[in-house]
């Protein structure tokens, strides 16, 4: 549901010029790899979207699209590329970096995926998932102050954030706030 949401909400702030081609047969192609990804026919759809991407390389929501199907096969390398070139393309798609930020955290390299999350907030301050995907990510790396404040953030914007409240909690009954107070104040 989450990420039904957060597509629908990035096709709305991608501009026209780059999110559609203006080419009819890469158009086509990028027709027909929507519907090739209805069936669940991934491989048949990364087809297609080469296709149009073939002719028409500025075409964004073919990479993206591309990358969703990469991600769904699990090449996570080929999807990040992909979310990479879309964002090259328009710098303001928040779903591209969110994705990248979930890919990068699957690949445990979560100070990027801090990186991506920080870019959706500075596109869209009032975002609680990327405010809560920042904290997971800073609490993969111990940053429990960190991860703690995005946590508050995320319940400041969606009071009703189960999972951020959760956690929240969880960092305080295990101590983990003061622990990592006591080692930011050790660090120089």
């Amino acid at each position: 549901m989450k990420k039904t949401i957060l597509v629908i909400f990035a096709i709305c702030f991608i501009p026209f010029n780059y999110l559609f081609s203006q080419d009819k047969d890469a158009i086509m192609f990028y027709n027909s790899g929507m519907e090739s990804e209805k069936t669940n026919s991934y491989d048949e759809a990364i087809t297609y979207y080469n296709l149009a991407i073939g002719i028409d390389a500025k075409f964004a929501d073919a990479y993206f699209r591309r990358g969703n199907m990469y991600r769904k096969l699990n090449n996570l390398g080929m999807a990040k590329n992909d979310y990479l070139k879309t964002v090259k393309l328009n710098p303001k798609s928040e779903v591209s970096y969110v994705n990248l930020g979930q890919i990068n955290y699957e690949l445990k390299d979560y100070t990027s995926a801090i990186d991506n999350y920080t870019k959706v907030i500075e596109l869209n301050p009032s975002s609680s998932d990327a405010y809560y995907l920042r904290g997971n990510s800073y609490l993969a790396k111990d940053d429990f102050t960190n991860a703690a404040n995005d946590y508050k953030k995320t319940l400041e914007l969606k009071p009703d954030f189960a999972d951020a409240t959760d956690k929240l909690d969880k960092l305080k009954n295990e101590n983990k706030l003061e622990i990592s107070q006591e080692v930011k104040k050790e660090e120089p």
